[in-house]
């Protein structure tokens, strides 16, 4: 026989709640989004300079770098996923010299 379980609360009416003002994405904002994509860091006003898939040693790999005014960010990997986490943390690491 299992024991009786209470339920917390839940108040439904703030729950169901939904902002129709969407807030503006700063560059910490998105570890808490990930995975991070190209949309993600466009939002956040870098521009796709290139993205190459390509083959090395029979493994497929991709290269993305993104440009904003005279930075750039780049992330080489072997899924999208990682290429652009990559340069999203090089985004961050550029943001606090």
């Amino acid at each position: 026989m299992t024991p009786n379980r209470r339920r917390s609360p839940v108040n439904h009416s703030a729950h169901n709640r939904r902002s129709a003002v969407q807030p503006v994405l700063h560059p910490t904002d998105i570890r808490m989004i990930a995975p991070v994509t190209a949309d993600d860091l466009r939002a956040l006003g870098w521009t796709v300079a290139v993205h190459n898939d390509y083959k090395m040693r029979g493994k497929m790999h991709t290269f993305w770098l993104f440009t904003k005014g005279t930075r750039f960010a780049k992330g080489e990997a072997l899924t999208d996923r990682e290429a652009l986490q990559k340069v999203y943390e090089e985004i961050l690491r550029i943001g606090k010299e």
